[in-house]
């Protein structure tokens, strides 16, 4: 079996922060379910700045390192 990957695409802005919508989009879960993992104080390290919600992409990719 073949195995392809795909390309995901997301905005990093200069300091290394991604915003709500692509961090779900990088780990491939739903937004819903990072907001249930925030809540619930799972999931991946997150800040807030100016009433949004960013994750690092260096904390992402560790996240998924330590197999999620």
């Amino acid at each position: 079996m073949k195995m392809e990957l795909e390309t995901v695409r997301v905005r990093v802005l200069p300091d290394g922060r991604v915003r709500s919508e692509d961090a779900a989009r990088f780990l491939d879960y739903s937004l819903q379910t990072l907001a249930n993992w925030r809540w619930s104080g799972k999931g991946p390290r997150w800040t807030r700045r100016g009433g949004r919600i960013f994750y690092m992409i260096e904390d992402l990719k560790k996240w998924i390192a330590n197999g999620k």
